[in-house]
């Protein structure tokens, strides 16, 4: 008797999210590109039949996304998310921000471990665990940046960055539905806001 033959895994569904990182300058400009975001997501989704396999998001700062998710909620198939958030849920934490705020203004998704956030603001390791755990926690799906630098790329240590990465922020991560939440971006930080390109090989 022979055992019928493993289910295939689920195809990966491509996933194209901006940051608009700490752009652009007012709350108007930010309505106005999320205006442009809705019309242009809605023709596309006319003209191609295919799109709705295909996750769109956008990054705004934290000032401009109860505006943004207000204009593309409902009217588009675009995800909203954060940039960055604390761990706690609350307490004496000068300008952050929880997983339970992010949630009750209509942000569906955040960015963990951020090349910015861990270069220029000193995020460690244990510190985008922590950040991943409360965002999956308070239901929020997660887009967790890994990425090697420009030295590290050098001297070969991409797969050994990358895998160090991976098993420091995810060790907390057992059940299925909180894999699901999570996608894992591949964001060299040699690649960022230099002309460099990193390529699927």
């Amino acid at each position: 008797h022979l055992s019928p033959p493993p289910t295939p895994p689920p195809l990966r569904v491509p996933y194209v999210a901006g940051n608009w990182k700490m752009n652009p300058g007012t709350l108007s400009s930010a309505e106005s590109l999320a205006h442009l975001v809705r019309v242009s997501a809605n023709a596309l989704r006319k003209d191609r039949e295919d799109l709705p396999a295909v996750k769109i998001g956008v990054v705004p700062p934290f000032p401009y996304l109860q505006a943004v998710s207000g204009i593309l909620r409902g009217s588009s198939n675009v995800k909203v998310g954060a940039q960055d958030l604390h761990w706690e849920a609350n307490g004496a934490y000068t300008g952050a921000v929880s997983a339970q705020m992010l949630k009750s203004i209509g942000v569906d998704f955040v960015l963990v471990g951020h090349s910015e956030r861990r270069s220029v603001f000193g995020d460690s390791d244990n510190d985008v665990r922590r950040k991943l755990n409360a965002a999956v926690k308070a239901g929020l799906e997660v887009i967790l940046c890994i990425g090697e630098t420009l030295g590290e790329y050098e001297q070969g240590l991409v797969e050994h960055v990358c895998a160090s990465q991976l098993a420091k922020a995810l060790p907390d991560i057992k059940t299925r539905d909180a894999v699901r939440s999570i996608t894992v971006a591949y964001e060299p930080v040699w690649a960022i806001g230099t002309g460099l390109s990193a390529t699927p090989e």
